[in-house]
């Protein structure tokens, strides 16, 4: 049997491993200003190289993915860790599920939206709703950040 002293160390114990285990998703500096504006203005861009017809030049869409690469390095020396997905606390659930269903459907209609109505109109729309979604993300990740530390008893460095 398991001394109601053992009891309170192991919970204690398990408290401090969850903590240990979650701090990459509580303790990471804000994003710049330009985060939203830039990850935009880098989605329309996707999107107008996705959507150009008979083209089988892959260059742009290298650049792209070389620019994110970049982005992707610098982040990951700024943060010093990077989150596990399979560490993510419950807070965060909903809003990386709503973020990721999010970007699927802003790519794919944003193709359809480029293909109906041009680039024109289709890149900048989509463009500047990604640059929305990113917006509300950072803030939905923050309250999720509070939340999971206020859970925790410790702190959250997420503005």
């Amino acid at each position: 049997m398991v001394s109601a002293m053992e009891s309170d160390e192991i919970r204690m114990a398990e408290a401090s491993a969850e903590r240990a285990e979650v701090a990459p998703w509580l303790d990471y500096p804000a994003n710049p200003w330009w985060y939203a504006p830039a990850g935009g203005a880098w989605f329309g861009a996707l999107v107008a190289a996705s959507a150009r017809e008979g083209s089988r030049e892959p260059l742009p869409l290298v650049v792209l993915f070389a620019l994110a690469a970049a982005y992707f390095w610098w982040a990951r020396r700024r943060w010093g860790t990077w989150p596990r997905l399979s560490s993510m606390p419950p807070e965060f659930v909903g809003p990386a599920t709503v973020f990721s269903a999010a970007m699927v459907v802003l790519f794919i209609g944003g193709l359809g939206l480029t293909a109906s109505l041009g680039p024109a109109v289709g890149v900048p729309v989509v463009a500047v709703a990604v640059a929305g979604v990113l917006w509300w993300y950072d803030h939905a990740y923050a309250r999720a950040s509070r939340r999971t530390a206020a859970r925790l008893g410790t702190t959250s460095r997420v503005r």
